[in-house]
């Protein structure tokens, strides 16, 4: 039997800084609710209290967004690390309330801020990964596929220039490329998340 103190060895790589106990599944949810799992200066696992105070949370949650901005399951996360889940959902909804925290607003500012280089997949996954998925409908208006096709322009002139073509001069000094840098230039675009219609429409303008 592996003794208990090398267990915890074994997953101090593995294991997060703070782990919220409210994604722990536990029969006693008093402890579930009011500690966390933390991992020591040692790389021990460590049970310690989290703070109750709902105003104490509250300066905390205006701390965290006075020097960024969150969606609201960022903030939960990172505020979870620390307090209680009443506490949390108290400094959330005054948040709210006080128009600190906006979730739309912020998925506006996050697709403008991205779109400018990233497909609408990339922007999309962004969004979800931050707790905003339901504000899809938002990357339609705010992202049409014209400018996207304009990015994957951009994206296409970056890899011609890897791979050493020259298609920005004159038509006489133009390369024609083989079907493997076709072949090439479709794989990068498809794994940067742009659609087989779009790929396709700014390969043929080559």
């Amino acid at each position: 039997m592996v003794p208990e103190y090398k267990q915890q060895r074994a997953v101090r790589a593995s294991w997060p800084q703070a782990v919220c106990e409210a994604d722990v599944l536990t029969e006693d949810t008093t402890v579930q609710n009011e500690t966390v799992l933390a991992v020591d200066d040692d790389g021990y696992l460590q049970r310690r209290v989290k703070e109750t105070d709902p105003e104490l949370c509250w300066r905390k949650a205006m701390q965290l967004l006075s020097r960024q901005d969150y969606t609201r399951k960022l903030l939960l996360r990172k505020l979870a690390e620390s307090f209680t889940c009443s506490a949390v959902e108290h400094a959330l909804l005054k948040a709210e309330e006080h128009g600190y925290l906006n979730d739309a607003y912020y998925a506006e500012r996050f697709i403008d801020s991205r779109k400018k280089d990233k497909s609408r997949q990339e922007v999309r996954n962004g969004l979800h990964e931050r707790g905003l998925k339901e504000y899809d409908d938002l990357l339609e208006l705010h992202y049409t596929l014209d400018e996207e096709q304009e990015v994957a322009r951009i994206c296409l002139a970056k890899q011609l220039r890897r791979l050493g073509v020259d298609h920005s001069a004159t038509p006489e000094s133009e390369q024609i490329l083989s079907w493997q840098q076709r072949r090439k230039l479709f794989q990068a675009l498809m794994r940067r998340g742009f659609s087989y219609l779009t790929i396709e429409n700014v390969l043929r303008e080559l």
